[in-house]
């Protein structure tokens, strides 16, 4: 018989599960988040823990939470033993969770509290495999609160039992009374525990089937779980999926958008509609199901001239956002953000304190501040996810897209609402593809990451590409690569700014068998006697020939664009010396984008043609250089932002200070070599100093944080902005070195060998120059600032100018053939 309350359910006054009925399934429902996503699911029309591999897996309520600490509060539910062979497991026990996180924590991040007993672990009610009742504190230890009894038959009777745990504070203490009956509604049992501190009371409320510690784990299931008393909390806004989250971005009129969908049996299908003009029109729809679960739109023609809001629509639920107008203002800014940690380190072990000490996620904190900048679009750099232990370990058995998914929901939920009115521009690391480190070798199958390649299997890195980059501009050279994998490089323009999006890690190839050294690992160079030119081996990719051919074509097409940047996943030089929680120095990481030295030198040539800044991510080191090709500064500068939350730490420390360094700079400042020779100017770094005394000293201490990267169309210059995690626009400084503002005919530093005749260009005010050689090839293309430019020029020749209003009309376009000019009047007028 069901178990009846003392008070009336409703819907304003208690909770009741509604598994009944529903069809089996991993999704839940939006009114619960699972740890894990492939821990649970619907079986039989009850809910059923069916992955017993990590200890105490929960199953939190988002919609219900204990916030009050007047009157009272009943809780119930039916569970059981799924049937297994084999004995009963030492420990295992299924049981009901109050209290779960510290009490101002966000509920999303309370949400976590799994795989262990810890401070601010709330209070578990249940009955264990042998058949003992109990009723304790979620910790782990002798100092824990705790009441027992132990129930006839024993293990027997956890076949079917129906636990109710009633709550009743007092003036400061509260006294828990649970008793468990029979499917009859016989007591078997009753166990209370007095002197509670109501304040440990507050917090989320789920549902723990914990495996035991035999090789024999034992799993649980649940049924009729409810909640009711004065104690409790109603957030219906709290509800989660089916649409979970939606990224979009703009570029040359076309709007692409991905819609994220939680794991609904059989898919189905989303509707993209529009408000303009008062009224709601369908601009697309599409289709969804595994195991991406990923909806993708294309609406050519979008004209972002005002805000439109939009809505995605699933059966009866919809998910809001806005499409903002694209930047018409002098500035564009850019949020530049990489590498997200959910958890500290040490997830899952005894004594794991549920509190912000060690709950990073939602990242609340750091959402706030990005809101408080307010920045035009967003920038993703990679790592969107962390394999292991963040927060969970990896799978890579017949769970594997469902872990994925587990691990790339968090960040959604963590950031869709700074994502519901910016475009987002996201890339994929090796992190995000669950490998230490990428060298994908042009999409090979590989069973070691070093060697080049991928080690997932190809459809699951197909999946993993289509939920982050799927709403990104179409790719500019579609053709797949091996084993079938897609690309997704390309070019975002967006207000004014063209972004090529590079995949530097896809094709780059693999150290392991390609240079010969006696270093600690193959990627990892830390003998000083080696010849660092020779791992510089002939047949070494980095970029490729494809998106060095992309680059070409990029930095030729001024259409609409004012200025250029390089969006990649790291930056193109080895700007660290120091590595990992002990520091360890190391000469050289074939990790890093300074090595092949001639890609990279390739890569140089190719960006700065384009007088583009470079904006990456990964080294979780945060550095502003000037890099050099032939010559100290003849090349871009590169901004490598912090990470949002860092594991690992490194930090640039050379032995010797660096050339033409000056007083006021950093110690560390100047003009080096990296670990390959490469020539860089290092103007600012993060190194880390004192604690900024910032809780939890276990995130602020590691120098997490952001990059703003805000360019001026009027003046052409590009600020570096770093700011720390804690810091608050306005009140708190940016990390020492920070901002630095340089202009945009400084991301081609070459020192001109002559130049050509002065142009006096007319009829346009912002003419696009593109400068070739005799052979065609590309020295450098730009829009000029004003009509008048003398053209810096860096071997003698022959040179093909042309002059045009960026748009492709040949009406519009003038080209000429130029030598260099020894008298410096000299002018060639050009009218358009």
């Amino acid at each position: 018989m069901p178990l009846v309350l003392a008070v009336a359910l409703s819907a304003q006054s208690a909770f009741q599960s509604s598994w009944q009925g529903q069809p089996d399934a991993v999704w839940l429902g939006p009114d619960y988040w699972a740890n894990r996503l492939q821990d649970w699911e619907c079986r039989g029309g009850r809910l059923e823990c069916v992955r017993a591999r990590l200890p105490q897996r929960t199953l939190h309520l988002l919609t219900w939470r204990v916030e009050h600490l007047r009157g009272d509060m009943r809780l119930a539910v039916r569970t059981g033993r799924v049937d297994q062979p084999g004995d009963v497991p030492a420990g295992s026990f299924t049981a009901m969770l109050v209290g779960a996180g510290a009490a101002d924590l966000d509920p999303r991040g309370a949400c976590l509290v799994q795989s262990a007993p810890g401070p601010d672990g709330g209070y578990l009610f249940g009955v264990d495999g042998a058949g003992t009742l109990f009723v304790r504190q979620n910790l782990d230890g002798e100092e824990r609160r705790e009441s027992v009894a132990r129930l006839p038959g024993g293990a027997a009777a956890i076949r079917d039992v129906q636990l109710e745990l009633r709550v009743v504070p007092g003036r400061r203490v509260a006294r828990l009374e649970g008793k468990a009956t029979d499917a009859g509604g016989t007591v078997l049992g009753r166990v209370s525990l007095d002197g509670v501190p109501n304040t440990e009371l507050l917090g989320n409320l789920a549902l723990v089937s914990h495996r035991g510690t035999n090789k024999q784990r034992d799993r649980f299931w649940f049924d009729d779980w409810r909640a009711e008393g004065r104690m409790l909390a109603h957030h219906p806004e709290r509800t989660l999926g089916p649409i979970l989250a939606a990224f979009h971005t703009l570029s040359r009129g076309t709007l692409k958008m991905s819609a994220v969908m939680m794991p609904i049996a059989g898919g189905g299908e989303v509707v993209l509609e529009y408000e303009r003009d008062g009224s709601w029109q369908q601009a697309a729809t599409a289709q969804f199901g595994a195991p991406d679960y990923t909806a993708v739109f294309r609406v050519a023609d979008w004209v972002g001239d005002a805000r439109v809001p939009y809505r995605l629509r699933h059966g009866g639920q919809t998910y809001e956002g806005a499409i903002r107008p694209e930047p018409t203002a002098d500035e564009v800014r850019l949020g530049a953000l990489t590498c997200v940690h959910q958890v500290r380190h040490g997830f899952g072990r005894p004594g794991y304190p549920w509190n912000r000490n060690a709950l990073f996620f939602p990242h609340d904190d750091l959402c706030e501040r990005l809101e408080a900048q307010d920045p035009d679009l967003l920038f993703f750099a990679g790592d969107q996810i962390y394999e292991g232990a963040s927060p969970t370990p990896p799978s890579r058995g017949d769970d594997r897209e469902l872990d994925y998914l587990y691990k790339w929901y968090l960040f959604c939920w963590a950031f869709r609402d700074v994502a519901r009115e910016r475009p987002v521009a996201v890339i994929i690391d090796d992190h995000d593809v669950f490998q230490g480190n990428l060298w994908g070798a042009g999409g090979r199958k590989t069973k070691r990451d070093n060697m080049g390649g991928y080690v997932m299997p190809a459809d699951w890195v197909r999946m993993v590409e289509r939920t982050q980059t799927s709403h990104l501009p179409d790719p500019a050279d579609p053709a797949p690569i091996e084993q079938g994998i897609g690309v997704y490089f390309t070019s975002l323009r967006y207000g004014g700014i063209d972004f090529a999006i590079l995949e530097d890690r896809k094709f780059k190839s693999g150290p392991n068998g390609m240079v010969a050294h006696d270093g600690p690992r193959p990627d990892h160079i830390n003998d000083p006697e080696f010849d660092i030119r020779t791992a510089d081996v002939a047949g070494a990719v980095l970029l490729g020939d494809r998106q060095l051919r992309f680059l070409d074509a990029w930095a030729r097409d001024w259409d609409g664009v004012m200025m250029k940047a390089v969006l990649s996943q790291t930056i193109f030089a080895n700007v660290a010396t120091h590595h990992g929680p002990r520091q360890d120095f190391l000469i050289a990481d074939m990790d890093s984008n300074g090595w092949p030295q001639t890609g990279r030198n390739k890569a140089m040539r190719a960006i700065r043609k384009a007088f583009a800044p470079m904006i990456a991510g990964d080294q979780h080191l945060a550095t502003l250089v000037h890099h050099g090709v032939d010559a100290w500064r003849d090349a871009g500068y590169s901004f490598c932002v912090p990470a949002m939350a860092n594991f690992y730490l490194r930090a640039w420390r050379p032995p010797e200070p660096g050339g033409n360094w000056e007083e006021g700079m950093s110690e560390v400042a100047g003009d080096y070599f990296d670990g390959f020779r490469n020539k860089i100017t290092v103007l600012a770094t993060t190194n880390k100093g004192e604690s900024p005394g910032r809780e939890p000293a276990s995130l602020h201490d590691l120098n997490p944080g952001y990059g703003i990267v805000v360019f001026d169309k009027k003046a052409r210059t590009i600020r570096f902005e770093c700011w720390p995690r804690y810091a608050v626009p306005g009140v708190d400084a940016q990390y020492a070195g920070w901002p630095v503002t340089v202009a945009q005919i400084d991301n081609y530093g070459r020192r001109a060998t002559a130049r050509l005749p002065r142009l006096v260009i007319e009829g346009c005010a912002d003419p696009v120059v593109v400068v070739e050689d005799a052979r065609g090839e590309l020295v450098y293309a730009l829009r000029l600032q004003a009509p008048e430019f003398r053209p810096p020029v860096f071997a003698p020749g022959r040179y093909r100018v042309t002059v045009s209003d960026g748009s492709g009309d040949p009406l519009r376009t003038k080209t000429v053939e130029l030598e260099p000019a020894v008298d410096p009047d000299a002018v060639e007028r050009i009218t358009l």
